[in-house]
């Protein structure tokens, strides 16, 4: 019999299945596998981002929601995305951030990264001539109101120049 090639006969007692060299261990194949590439960075600052993240938890970061739909996100789930993208000169304010679901491929940062009519309407993105200051959003799919996003890193339910 050539080595390599099976037989019909049961192994004997003692006698173990020998290793192929060309064969790699389980912990070998892990090491040689891709990483995966960290998420790409939107541009805002770790105080951005923590502060729109306390917005969407309503002071809390550990229950913020997806603004848009209202899932729970937490401290480290979602991503902070521009409503206004900041190489069509959106800019890094706080009004111009926003938590959303998913990724790339899923959930809401999905239908804004696809420019759905939907989102826009709600206006979690924006094309670049209008100004996120002044442009509401409709939390939560429309169950909760319409609302400006502020400088201070929360809601108002009054219109830039209109509160009373």
């Amino acid at each position: 019999m050539k080595p390599g090639q099976l037989t019909d006969r049961p192994l004997r007692r003692g006698k173990g299945i020998r290793s192929s060299s060309s064969l790699k261990t389980l912990a070998a194949l892990r090491r040689s596998q891709a990483k995966h590439a960290p998420p790409r960075e939107t541009g805002f600052s770790p105080e951005v981002k923590l502060a729109v993240r306390k917005r969407a938890g309503l002071g809390d970061p550990v229950v913020a929601l997806c603004e848009p739909c209202g899932i729970w996100l937490g401290c480290n789930r979602g991503q902070v995305r521009p409503r206004v993208e900041l190489f069509r000169g959106g800019g890094n304010p706080v009004v111009n951030a926003v938590l959303l679901c998913g990724d790339y491929c899923s959930g809401c940062c999905s239908l804004a990264m696809a420019r759905d009519p939907a989102v826009h309407a709600s206006g979690w993105w924006l094309t670049s001539d209008q100004d996120p200051r002044l442009q509401p959003v409709m939390l939560h799919r429309r169950r909760g109101p319409a609302v400006w996003l502020t400088e201070s890193a929360g809601y108002s339910p009054c219109e830039p120049g209109n509160e009373t």
